[in-house]
């Protein structure tokens, strides 16, 4: 029930579990009570302990955005610079917006057992998601298509003026799921070894502004509130714009035994995904920061005899000052194996993992500074991405990183593993439990974050790493729940460059600072 009306409800058995599943999901904002009587009894036709537990949703404050994508299994949650894509390499190129001299992302495989798997950051509207099931290429918003190769085996190449283009050979039917914020496809027949498939998210990368059809005639997927998928975040597109369309290319691999372990960034401040904290939404409460917050100050600066005295603006509460975060991530648990401490150098059985690269989105930051000691301006660093990078590159061949390096006996450096690029985990066990473990790679940036008098900044493609480490436990309700915190101090160097000066102001997150929680999906 809810406001002491009955929601209409779908419901299951499952064994000893009783599902549950609200018509439409559930609503923010709104208190539930579900109630189990004692006239539901087991096989022995023993009565239940009635059950009666009470729950709210917080309420969804400020402004909603366009809908970007969370995660994505296969492939890296952006639209690819299809001008560097080389798919017949491994090469998929990288995120348009970001460098030209960022990571070129592997192209991944995907066992012929698995399902496409997509997350959203915001309601989709189902409509908006046109998927013609049939063998016909080019056609819906979602497409799933299997990619024209030569004799070898490999994606045919073709240029389109400076865009390197792939065709379809044919679409690949199959069972899609349309939830509320993912996508879940399922082929009728399994993957083909050694098969080049691509899925496609479409959007309109219109700047003139959205138009009516846009949702309806399977140009674009959308939000719920009518607002087109953003593909291409590192470009700052407008709030109307949508972006180009999302290609993801794969190879068909054979079948794996290895667990896939999709997780959720929960709970989380920025409940709307706009990238700020607004007043209304949840905040810290005792004043502690919560999960999915990172603490980060101002350690020092160089104005150049233009800038001095920066601080952080927090008007509306400490929440304002630190960056909360909106994401998820995919991970394979693929087994037992040798882990060496890399502090200790003690060896030992630990469980090992790998994590899909994806992208995450943090909320903003507000720098007040005085120019030339007299003249207040704040600077706003506007949404801010982090994308996981790949433990290993498709391209420059001669990478010290490079997927497919090899050693003078012509073996491959990497494993079969480390070639799909993952970033290595390792659950380790400690005399206080499990614990997760990961050293990651990231790019920062700010691509709405702009300068007074038309200046620049440094913060895109910004390296950073992250050494993490936590517990890892499991909820009552079974769910798994991976503690993460930084061990290492993570410095960050703003460079600004403005009316002939670059001056410099200096960040920093704290060992400790980076709190992040990831949670297992539901059992049932």
């Amino acid at each position: 029930t809810s406001g002491g009306s009955a929601v209409d409800m779908d419901w299951e058995m499952d064994g000893a579990t009783l599902v549950i599943r609200p018509v439409g999901g559930l609503e923010m904002g709104k208190d539930y009570t579900v109630t189990v009587s004692s006239d539901v009894t087991d096989l022995a036709n023993n009565s239940l302990n009635p059950v009666s537990e009470t729950f709210s949703l917080p309420t969804i404050v400020g402004d909603t955005p366009a809908p970007v994508v969370m995660t994505t299994y296969p492939g890296f949650p952006c639209a690819t610079d299809n001008e560097h894509w080389e798919i017949e390499a491994g090469n998929h190129g990288f995120c348009q917006g970001g460098k030209t001299e960022d990571d070129r992302n592997p192209v991944p495989s995907m066992p012929a057992n698995r399902s496409i798997r997509v997350k959203f950051s915001q309601d989709i509207d189902p409509d908006s998601v046109v998927f013609e099931n049939s063998s016909a290429c080019d056609v819906g918003s979602f497409r799933v298509e299997k990619v024209v190769s030569d004799q070898n085996g490999l994606p045919v190449r073709h240029m389109d003026g400076n865009s390197r283009k792939y065709s379809c050979e044919a679409g690949v039917t199959g069972q899609l799921e349309v939830g509320s914020r993912s996508l879940v496809f399922t082929p009728d027949e399994p993957w083909e070894e050694g098969a080049n498939y691509r899925y496609i998210l479409m959007s309109v990368n219109n700047t003139s502004g959205q138009l009516p059809d846009d949702c309806s005639s399977g140009e674009a997927i959308c939000s719920m509130d009518g607002k087109r998928l953003q593909t291409a975040v590192l470009r700052a597109p407008d709030a109307d714009m949508g972006g180009p369309d999302m290609h993801l290319h794969f190879k068909g691999v054979a079948m794996t035994d290895s667990v896939f372990q999709p997780l959720n960034n929960l709970p989380t401040a920025d409940l709307n995904g706009n990238g700020h904290f607004d007043v209304g939404e949840p905040g810290y409460g005792g004043g502690e920061p919560g999960v999915n917050t990172t603490d980060i100050f101002i350690s020092g600066y160089d104005g150049k005899g233009l800038l001095s005295d920066p601080e952080m603006v927090c008007e509306d509460g400490p929440e304002q000052c630190d960056i909360h975060i909106v994401g998820g991530l995919n991970s394979e648990v693929f087994g037992p194996a040798t882990y060496t401490d890399p502090v200790t150098g003690d060896e030992m059985q630990a469980v090992r993992v790998g994590l899909y690269p994806t992208m995450i989105n943090a909320t903003s930051l507000t720098l007040l500074v005085k120019i030339l000691g007299l003249i207040p301006s704040d600077t706003p660093t506007e949404t801010q991405f982090m994308r996981m990078r790949y433990h290993c590159v498709a391209w420059p061949t001669n990478a010290a990183n490079y997927c497919g390096k090899q050693n003078p006996d012509g073996s491959y450096v990497y494993d079969e593993i480390e070639r799909q690029g993952l970033i290595p985990g390792w659950i380790v066990p400690t005399d206080n439990g499990p614990e997760f473990r990961a050293d990651v790679d990231l790019y920062l940036d700010a691509p709405y974050m702009h300068i007074v008098a038309s200046g620049t900044h440094n913060q895109h493609s910004y390296p950073l790493t992250m050494n993490l480490s936590g517990p890892l436990t499991f909820l009552p309700d079974g769910r798994m729940a991976i503690n993460q915190s930084n061990s290492n101090e993570i410095d960050v160097k703003v460079v600004l460059r403005v009316l002939g000066f670059s001056p410099e102001i200096y960040l920093k997150i704290p060992a400790g600072g980076v709190k992040l929680q990831y949670l297992g999906e539901p059992i049932k």
